[in-house]
């Protein structure tokens, strides 16, 4: 990857290691990111919530026994798409997959934790996953600008290219 992609105007990347530390890692990473690009805000506090709950999920969960493993993220930039891919070689796990959750009904009802993907679904505008060569790829995308008052408006029929 590089920073003249075909097809996007700007791609940036950060190697992680699987350990909680890392963490810190990505804010300054994001938002330098977000200011050499000059992208709009309104979209950056969500995306790096999405960003955070994939990288700890990543870290609290995909190895049995976590020895430094690296996690790579990626920021690509196209027309008005964000996409953030992470991607890491724990044990295969499609998020995609994970049953989809009602939020509680009253602060009585609520549990803690196990609420990270329910969170990447409601403030992402599109969510991919693949499994290639003993990797997990887990795409989150995110409109910069919406044409309309629909949270999921993006170009659904572009591939990429």
């Amino acid at each position: 990857m590089g920073a003249h992609m075909a097809g996007y105007f700007c791609t940036c990347e950060l190697t992680l290691v699987s350990k909680l530390e890392s963490l810190k890692e990505i804010s300054p990473w994001l938002k330098k990111a977000w200011d050499q690009y000059k992208l709009p805000d309104c979209r950056r506090f969500d995306l790096s919530v999405c960003l955070y709950e994939a990288v700890a999920n990543i870290i609290m969960y995909a190895y049995e026994r976590p020895m430094g493993q690296r996690i790579l993220v990626a920021l690509k930039v196209r027309d008005n798409l964000v996409e953030i891919t992470v991607e890491d070689d724990g044990r295969p796990f499609n998020p995609l997959d994970h049953p989809e959750t009602s939020p509680p009904s009253s602060i009585c009802d609520a549990t803690i934790g196990g609420h990270g993907i329910a969170i990447i679904r409601r403030l992402s505008d599109r969510l991919d996953y693949e499994r290639r060569a003993s990797h997990n790829i887990f795409t989150i995308t995110h409109c910069l600008i919406k044409s309309s008052d629909n949270p999921k408006d993006y170009d659904k029929t572009s591939d990429g290219n």
